[in-house]
């Protein structure tokens, strides 16, 4: 089977989207969460300020 408009197989564009997803998510895991000294909340990598309280993160 093949796609209308390439002739690159199913599989292998499955196979593509799969390891996108992959990159992603191990991208995503390796980057420590920051955790709020107030509220205890993990907040994303690069936030400034809490966004559970609004406590600023410091550096």
């Amino acid at each position: 089977m093949f796609f209308v408009w390439t002739n690159v197989p199913v599989l292998f564009y499955g196979l593509g989207v799969l390891v996108v997803l992959m990159v992603l998510f191990t991208t995503a895991a390796r980057s420590p969460r920051r955790m709020c000294p107030r509220c205890r909340e993990l907040n994303r990598p690069g936030a400034s300020f809490c966004a559970q309280c609004g406590q600023p993160l410091g550096r």
